[in-house]
């Protein structure tokens, strides 16, 4: 970081330089080109915190040989899962030399386009001193997958560096205006279903909000949108928020692929099967497979219902709204079985949990967002085995 502090000791008073160590490099007469501002965005992948794609600012200053890469990271390690899911993961601002920075998108096949800022000189260098300042902060910030993030990271750093002048952004998305949190977030990973599934398990009625639109945005839509943008300066002078055509500093290897066993398909045939198993149950054959249906089905049941919690309770990690999943899924049918299952009608629970279920899966799509399909489906897949234990208790007493 030395380095990175000695520029910004400089920008102000080297616009007499004219000798760069670049060939290629002319400094102008008026020295706007000293600094040179962009933004990175890299392809997306299938890993799911990566599906997005990611961004980040390039700093370059050719007449020192200065070029670094800032972006908002995560501080611990995503294999570091106890901290990561105990809601102890930190994101912080980072610098990295961006041949460094660009060598692991190569080694991972990822596209990345740069997108000169059409900054003032003055801008320019205020702009990386205030990334510097982040840099400084440490990791400071909570993790929020949805929120505090590499696009929110570089949406409010670039209005910050724009404060001066007016921003505008014409034409905004159809979808950043009309939908809300959940479905906006469905829309950002349409090419990754299992995220989209993973991120509404998580993330509760904050589904049903909208969020100020710096914390909504993917990397593909803040890009559109500042293609689109306009800087006006106090005079009245308008200018593109971008500067010239983008450039492509790595080409795409290995383009993100996704299973096409979806959640919907995977768990509608899961639903299936267990209709036909409970069917054959009920006219007293299979009991046997019905049986090892519901130690698999329950076991699964008790494992979401006690990490489901603590995520979303505890960690906060995709917010702390209230989760509306947490009513299938929580510790209660557990320790209900543990405390109660000699009882002699410790039957009922299970038409208990089955109505609870039924009217679960039947009203939460008029409620939130945060509905899905396959998560219906797996509500109906306990409710069928709830309903058939509850039917074989009663057939027994009787």
């Amino acid at each position: 970081m030395k380095r990175l502090i000695f520029i910004i000791l400089f920008l102000s008073g080297l616009a007499s330089v004219t000798k760069a160590r670049d060939a290629d490099y002319v400094l102008l007469p008026d020295s706007s080109n000293f600094v040179k501002a962009s933004l990175l965005v890299a392809s997306p992948t299938n890993v799911i915190y990566s599906v997005f794609g990611h961004c980040a600012f390039r700093m370059e200053c050719p007449s020192y040989d200065l070029d670094y890469c800032f972006s908002l990271e995560m501080n611990e390690r995503v294999e570091n899962f106890l901290n990561f899911f105990a809601g102890r993961a930190k994101a912080r601002a980072v610098a990295v030399p961006t041949p460094d920075y660009l060598q692991y998108y190569r080694e991972h096949g990822r596209q990345v386009m740069q997108y000169e800022l059409n900054l003032t000189l003055h801008q320019q260098q205020e702009f990386w001193r205030m990334l510097d300042e982040e840099v400084a902060k440490g990791p400071y910030q909570d993790f929020d997958f949805l929120s505090t993030n590499c696009v929110s990271f570089s949406a409010i750093m670039f209005e910050r560096a724009v404060q001066d002048e007016t921003l505008e952004f014409g034409k905004l998305p159809e979808q950043l205006l009309s939908l809300n949190n959940g479905d906006l977030c469905r829309y950002h990973a349409r090419r990754s279903p299992w995220a989209s599934f993973v991120f509404m398990t998580f993330w509760g009625t904050a589904a049903d909000d909208k969020h100020q639109m710096e914390y909504t945005l993917s990397p593909e839509m803040w890009v559109e949108m500042l293609q689109h943008a306009t800087l006006i300066d106090r005079n009245g002078t308008r200018r593109a928020a971008l500067k010239g055509k983008p450039t492509e500093l790595l080409p795409l290897v290995c383009p993100e692929t996704f299973s096409r066993i979806t959640p919907d398909i995977l768990f509608g045939l899961l639903l299936l099967l267990v209709t036909v198993i409970t069917a054959f149950e009920l006219r007293g054959k299979g009991r046997r497979v019905a049986k090892v249906m519901d130690i698999v089905l329950f076991v699964l049941q008790s494992l979401i219902g006690i990490l489901l919690p603590l995520i979303v309770i505890l960690s906060g990690l995709f917010g702390n709204a209230w989760n509306w999943y947490l009513i299938p899924f929580n510790p209660i049918p557990l320790l209900l079985w543990l405390t109660c299952r000699r009882r002699r009608n410790y039957g009922k629970v299970y038409g208990i949990y089955a109505a609870i279920l039924l009217l679960f899966a039947a009203t939460m799509p008029f409620i939130t967002s945060q509905t899905t399909l396959a998560h219906i489906l797996i509500v109906l897949t306990l409710a069928v085995r709830c309903f058939a234990n509850y039917k074989t208790s009663t057939k027994h007493k009787s």
